[in-house]
C-alpha cells in the first residue's frame, strides 16, 4: 500500500513539474491566414459555385438580350406607324 502511495505521488509531482513546461511552449494565441480567392479557385465547392454563377450569368444575359430584341423589334414597329398617326395621336 505504501509502494501505491509513493507512486501516487510520484506521478502528482511529476505532472505538476511537467505541466506548466508544457504550457510555457505554447504561445497564448495562434492566428491563421486563409487566402479566400485561392480557396474559391482551387477547391471543388469554389468551382462548383463559379459554375453556378456562369450559367446563371449566361441565362440572365440571353434573357436580356431576347427582352432587348423585343423592344428594338417594338420601337421600330412604333417608329414605322408614327408617320402615318395623326399629331394627336402621336
Amino acid at each position: 500500500m505504501q509502494h501505491f502511495k509513493a507512486l501516487m505521488l510520484a506521478a502528482a509531482l511529476f505532472l505538476a513539474l511537467a505541466l506548466p513546461a508544457q504550457a510555457a511552449e505554447t504561445p497564448p494565441n495562434t492566428y491563421g491566414f486563409v487566402n479566400i480567392n485561392r480557396v474559391m479557385h482551387d477547391c471543388t465547392a469554389g468551382k462548383a459555385i463559379r459554375a453556378e454563377l456562369d450559367g446563371k450569368g449566361q441565362q440572365f444575359q440571353s434573357e436580356l438580350s431576347k427582352e432587348n430584341q423585343t423592344l428594338s423589334a417594338a420601337r421600330q414597329d412604333f417608329e414605322k406607324q408614327r408617320g402615318s398617326l395623326s399629331q394627336a395621336d402621336a
